[in-house]
Formats: structure tokens, C-alpha cells, sequence
């Protein structure tokens, strides 16, 4: 489910307050479900935000990353290497959340990018 909400996440590594312009993808799953990296990459950062409750930010390199937040278990570390498909947390009801699910994000550089030119690319 794509998302128009445009509300305020944290930007890394400077922890300022920007705007995502709704660029997201939420999946709205029940039960806890493992939450796949969706490309190989270096975990950056991971934590918590009131808004984007428990997250991780993975950069796959050239400036992309992709952020996993809503989180109720993060499984990675800062500094971990992880291959596409390994489990970096679960669903949750974290940050501004009312029901349990992960949004997905991702960035080029400082910008966030709507997911959607990403959908069947292969980056390896």
C-alpha cells in the first residue's frame, strides 16, 4: 500500500527533522511477521524516533539506502553486513502507529524517492 502521508522522519547522520513527501510503502501484517533487507548492504543505523518508532537504515551503496520502520524487534546491528533477503526485524506497533505493519522508505543521498521506481529493478 503506497502512502500519502507525508509526515516527519529523522534524517541520518545529522538527526534532523525533514519530510518524506509520503514516499513510502506501508504493509500492514499482523502476527509479528520477519521483515526481509530488500538489497544487500551495510546496516548504518538503527534506533528509536517517535515517529518512525523502532527502524533500521540499510545503504546498499551510491547513496541508496532503504529504511525499514514501525518495528516491534530489530535483528541487525550497526556495522552488520546484510544479504538481500536476511531478517532485520518484525512488524510492529511502534513511533505513529496505530496498527502493526513496516514502512518502507528510500533514499538517494539526503532525498527520499518514492519506492514504486524501484519495484522489479535488480540492483546486485
Amino acid at each position: 500500500q503506497y502512502s500519502h502521508f507525508g509526515d516527519a522522519y529523522v534524517n541520518y547522520p545529522q538527526d534532523m527533522v525533514y519530510f518524506s513527501d509520503g514516499h513510502e510503502y506501508r504493509f500492514d501484517i499482523s502476527g509479528g511477521v520477519s521483515i526481509p533487507a530488500l538489497n544487500s548492504g551495510l546496516v548504518i543505523k538503527k534506533g528509536y524516533n517517535d515517529s518512525l518508532g523502532n527502524y533500521v537504515i540499510v545503504s546498499h551503496g551510491c547513496g541508496l539506502a532503504t529504511w525499514y520502520s514501525h518495528l516491534s524487534t530489530v535483528d541487525v546491528a550497526v556495522g552488520e553486513y546484510v544479504v538481500k533477503g536476511q531478517m532485520v526485524g518484525k512488524t510492529g506497533v511502534t513511533g505513529l502507529s496505530s496498527i502493526e505493519n513496516v514502512m518502507i522508505y528510500v533514499t538517494i543521498g539526503d532525498a527520499f524517492m518514492n519506492p514504486q521506481y524501484l519495484c522489479g529493478k535488480q540492483f546486485d
